[in-house]
């Protein structure tokens, strides 16, 4: 297995000595300056520009959870009055049963007056008043049933949509996955993607163009154009990318193992080989980016070694050192 170790750019002390004399004798020398500082250049304003939409989004998600909790909170409330609306109609159909009781006992109460000689009107006016004072609070008890069941059924529905809200409000969050949240903007964006660690570029010009492999930084080195695609191609779906050649996009970049320490490869592979999630490593890696193979689960990262040209990038489990960060340089955005 790789180990992880972090590496650091700086040039030996024995570069230093050297460079005067390089640069004297190098005609060039002075153009690979300028390329080199534009390139620079680019990498700090897309960082820039990263960290922009991230706080936007950041702040759009804010919004919505707030505005999640608040509905949520409501659901709460309403769940609690429907539970208090429910127990209320049960108490009313209790008393529905009892007054139907009552009513069946002052029926065979007033049919036994009935039978009755002595003082039978008199017993039977009493019992009937009785009968219509029972029907009267029978009735109100109905009408009563009758507003509260309305009341029970409007607060259901308003109960579905509350619930209807939440779950729209929880689709709108697409990008709260940490390994998933590049932003929608680069969809069939035109990207170079630089190593954080060392500033080398991925370059598919490998072995005759079938691997990817780390090299210096170069505008011009079509090995290094790449587009990104969003799979659905719509906002607010959480979904995968695809990184393919500018030149080609039927060769894309994937892995065809799960064993960490596979090349990095280019092509057109079966299965989810080619999809990606490209998310933060973590919260403190603002500006940078890590790509997991949504097939293997497996990481791109720049291979232990000297930092010279042509270094090897291989799968790998999640690490959030420099080897497994990259600074996606944008050309252009889709209009």
């Amino acid at each position: 297995m790789t180990t992880v170790v972090d590496h650091q750019c700086n040039p030996r002390k024995s570069d230093k000595s050297e460079a005067p004399r390089i640069f004297k004798n190098d005609a060039n020398s002075v153009s690979e300056l300028q390329r080199a500082r534009l390139q620079k250049k680019l990498a700090e304003d897309a960082a820039r520009l990263q960290q922009e939409k991230l706080d936007a989004a950041n702040q759009d998600i804010k919004s919505i959870r707030d505005e999640r909790d608040t509905l949520r909170e409501n659901v709460k409330n309403m769940e609690k009055s429907f539970d208090d609306k429910n127990r209320e109609f049960k108490i009313l159909s209790d008393n529905i049963s009892r007054l139907d009781a009552e009513k069946r006992q002052k029926e065979t109460e007033l049919a036994t007056a009935v039978s009755q000689k002595e003082s039978a009107e008199s017993f039977n006016r009493q019992k009937e008043a009785e009968l219509w004072a029972a029907n009267n609070e029978k009735s109100n008890y109905y009408q009563q049933v009758s507003s509260l069941t309305s009341t029970v059924t409007q607060q259901a529905n308003e109960l579905q949509n509350l619930r209807s809200q939440i779950t729209t409000m929880e689709n709108k969050l697409p990008n709260s996955r940490q390994d998933n949240c590049l932003p929608f903007q680069y969809h069939n964006a035109t990207v170079m993607i630089m190593n954080l660690g060392c500033q080398r570029a991925l370059d598919a010009g490998k072995d005759g163009g079938t691997l990817v492999h780390g090299i210096d930084m170069d505008l011009n080195n079509g090995n290094q154009i790449f587009i990104l695609r969003k799979m659905s191609g719509r906002p607010g779906v959480d979904d995968y990318w695809i990184i393919a050649r500018k030149d080609d996009v039927s060769r894309k970049l994937y892995f065809d193992r799960q064993e960490t320490g596979s090349e990095l490869q280019v092509g057109a592979p079966p299965g989810k080989q080619d999809y990606w999630y490209i998310g933060r490593g973590s919260d403190t890696r603002v500006g940078s980016w890590v790509f997991k193979n949504a097939e293997w689960g497996t990481y791109i990262e720049l291979a232990n070694g000297a930092r010279s040209n042509g270094l090897r990038v291989i799968s790998y489990n999640f690490s959030n050192n420099l080897d497994a960060n990259w600074v996606i340089v944008p050309i252009t955005f889709a209009s």
